[in-house]
């Protein structure tokens, strides 16, 4: 039977060990060649310069824009309300990254819909800012992040895009649930307590049956970690207690 395969994975944050992990030791090797990574490449983690490079020149892997990527296009180092990026870590990182990058980010997509033997996929970072949202923050590409989704909160989040299945990140956590359609929050690859990248290996058979396989596979955390320290990044301490706690 004929079969689509595409690897997915998101939120990389500038954890290049997490990055390499996953599409070396994981999605490379499984010879899979389309790639989708859902959004935010750069801030938090210690090599925003490294990702941004490999994602952005490897002809396999389809960028999606995220609203950190967003911000580092439009040097907007403010934070929005709630956020635990400070604005001089944001700061320390854009200048990290200086122009090079900007081209190739301003033509990540927001949203990519594919369709596999009649089944409509949507690839994208998070639910799109609504009028409430721009009211809040004039800036906001994403609504604010749902910290207890269900599927009828899902449905109503992303009930303008045409999809049958949709593959997103933002939160950093796993999520996995089925409305009006199947949402799939792919979770950060890196972000997290985990001493394992993390991705999605997504499956549609020409009978639409399809599979959405959670892979992991092992990477050193600790040397990411210690790799924050030595580069003397502002609010680092902050950061990996609240970012790499999380499940």
């Amino acid at each position: 039977m004929k079969s689509k395969t595409v690897g997915i994975f998101t939120d990389t944050h500038g954890n290049y060990l997490a990055l390499t992990a996953m599409l070396n030791y994981y999605f490379k090797q499984r010879g899979i060649k389309k790639i989708f990574h859902l959004g935010d490449i750069v801030s938090i983690g210690p090599r925003p310069v490294e990702c941004m490079e490999r994602l952005t020149s490897d002809k396999d892997i389809v960028c999606i824009l995220g609203n950190h990527d967003n911000d580092y296009l439009n040097d907007n180092t403010v934070p929005p309300a709630l956020s635990h990026v400070s604005k001089e870590h944001k700061r320390f990182m854009f200048d990290l990254l200086g122009d090079k990058y900007k081209q190739a980010v301003s033509e990540f997509p927001k949203l990519i819909i594919e369709d596999y033997f009649g089944v409509k996929v949507a690839f994208l970072h998070y639910g799109f800012a609504r009028e409430i949202d721009l009211k809040r923050n004039k800036k906001a590409v994403f609504r604010p992040i749902d910290p207890n989704p269900t599927a009828n909160s899902f449905d109503k989040m992303f009930e303008a895009i045409e999809a049958d299945i949709i593959f997103f990140g933002h939160k950093h956590s796993p999520v996995d649930l089925k409305g009006k359609k199947v949402y799939c929050d792919v979770g950060s690859v890196g972000c997290h307590k985990g001493e394992f990248a993390r991705g999605v290996v997504f499956t549609v058979y020409e009978d639409k049956s399809y599979n959405i396989e959670r892979v992991t596979v092992p990477y050193d955390r600790n040397e990411t970690l210690t790799d924050m320290n030595e580069c003397n990044i502002p609010c680092a301490d902050h950061i990996q207690k609240y970012y790499f706690a999380a499940d």
